[in-house]
C-alpha cells in the first residue's frame, strides 16, 4: 500500500532531522519506517503519547518472542547488541513521531534492512542521508529497483537498521534462540535457522556482510543488498 500511495517508492528507513540536529546517538530521527506506517494509517496501532510503556493490545509491530523491555541501548551504545542471542536484540524500541503526528509514541520489535547513509545498494535509506542536506541527498529506492523482491530482506527479527555495519542487530529469538524470522519485499515471511545466516548464531562481524561474503553460495539465496 505504501508503494501505491507514494508513486512506487518503498518506505524510507527513516527521516533524519531536517535541521541536522544530533544527540549522543548521532542524527536525531524525526520519523522511522514504523511511525510512517502508523501515522499514514497503513497499519492499525493504538494511539498513545505515553513513552514509558507500550500500549495495551496487540500490534503487528510486537514480536511474540520479543522482550517486554523496550529501552534497548542500541541507539546510544553502538556496542549493543553484542551477539545474535543478546537480550538487547530482542527488546523493542521507541520512536516518537515528530513530523506527521507529533508526540505520538510507537514501539516496534523489528529491524529494517536499511541504512542511515547514501549507499544505493541498501534497499531502504534515510532521507536526507547522513552527511547530506535536503538539497543534496540522493533519492530513495523505488520498488522497481528491487529486482529480486522475493529474495531481498525487508524486515527482520532484531532492532534498528545498519545491520551491514552493526550485524548483531539481527536477533535469534525463536525456538530457544536458534531461529530468525525474515520478511521479504514481496510480502512473504520465512523462518530461517540463525546459524545459516551471514554471521551465524554467535558474534557476527562486519566482514559477514561484505559483498564477497554475501555472494558466497552459503548465503546468496537471501539478498541483503541490491547488487547481490
Amino acid at each position: 500500500m505504501y508503494v501505491v500511495n507514494y508513486r512506487g517508492y518503498t518506505v524510507l528507513n527513516d527521516y533524519g532531522s531536517l535541521t541536522g540536529a544530533r544527540d549522543s546517538g548521532g542524527v536525531i530521527i524525526d520519523e522511522t519506517w514504523f511511525t510512517l506506517f502508523v501515522t499514514q494509517k497503513l497499519i492499525d496501532y493504538p494511539y498513545t503519547t505515553d513513552v514509558t510503556a507500550p500500549p495495551a493490545g496487540g500490534s503487528v509491530l510486537k514480536c511474540p518472542s520479543g522482550l517486554e523491555d523496550f529501552n534497548s541501548g542500541t541507539y546510544l551504545d553502538k556496542t549493543k547488541p553484542d551477539s545474535r542471542t543478546s537480550s538487547d536484540g530482542a527488546k523493542g524500541y521507541l520512536q516518537v513521531s515528530n513530523l506527521f503526528d507529533p508526540g505520538r509514541a510507537v514501539f516496534c520489535w523489528y529491524g529494517i534492512n536499511g541504512t542511515s547513509g547514501s549507499e544505493k545498494y541498501i534497499p531502504s535509506r534515510r532521507w536526507p542521508a547522513d552527511g547530506t542536506t535536503v538539497t543534496t541527498s540522493p533519492g530513495t529506492t523505488k520498488m522497481s529497483e528491487i529486482r529480486k523482491s522475493s529474495e531481498t530482506v525487508f524486515l527482520f527479527d532484531g532492532v534498528s537498521f545498519n545491520v551491514q555495519t552493526r550485524p548483531n542487530r539481527l536477533n535469534a529469538r525463536h525456538s530457544k534462540y536458534t531461529i530468525t524470522n525474515l520478511l521479504y519485499f514481496d510480502g512473504h515471511a520465512e523462518s530461517q535457522p540463525t546459524k545459516s545466516l551471514p554471521g551465524g548464531d554467535g558474534v557476527a562481524t562486519t566482514n559477514d556482510f561484505t559483498l564477497a561474503n554475501l555472494q558466497d553460495a552459503r548465503y546468496n539465496q537471501i539478498k541483503w543488498r541490491l547488487d547481490q
